[in-house]
Order: C-alpha cells, then sequence, then structure tokens
C-alpha cells in the first residue's frame, strides 16, 4: 500500500499467566507527509501471537488540511 514509505517496528515478548510466552510485534508506517511536517498517510499493525495464534489488527490514518472553516 505504502511504497517507500517510512517504517518502525517493535517487538516484545509477554510472560502469560500459564507460564507460556506470547508476542507481541508493532509496525508503524508513514506513507506520506503535509507539507508542515506532521504525516498525511500513517498506518499501524499490531500481530499477537499467543499459544499457537496469530492475530494482525491494522489501522489506517490519514489526515488532510482543512480551509480553517
Amino acid at each position: 500500500m505504502m511504497a517507500n514509505a517510512v517504517c518502525s517496528a517493535a517487538q516484545r515478548s509477554v510472560a502469560l499467566a500459564d507460564g507460556s510466552l506470547g508476542e507481541i510485534e508493532v509496525l508503524l508506517r508513514v506513507g506520506k507527509w503535509l507539507p508542515c511536517g506532521i504525516p498525511a498517510l500513517f498506518e499501524r499493525i499490531i500481530t499477537t501471537k499467543l499459544a499457537g495464534t496469530r492475530r494482525v489488527s491494522r489501522e489506517v490514518w490519514s489526515l488532510e488540511p482543512t480551509d480553517g472553516t
């Protein structure tokens, strides 16, 4: 979706109550910038891995300037 995007990722293991480990990964991508320097198109993908399952959540945010009214 976002060619030439600026990306950042973080990953963390999480100890679960039953003694097993889960994993959370968050990927952030910025694909477009407004002239003022803030992101115009921003995507966040969250992946969780627990008990042999994998779940992916995705959010896409877009901003645009208003006409000031």
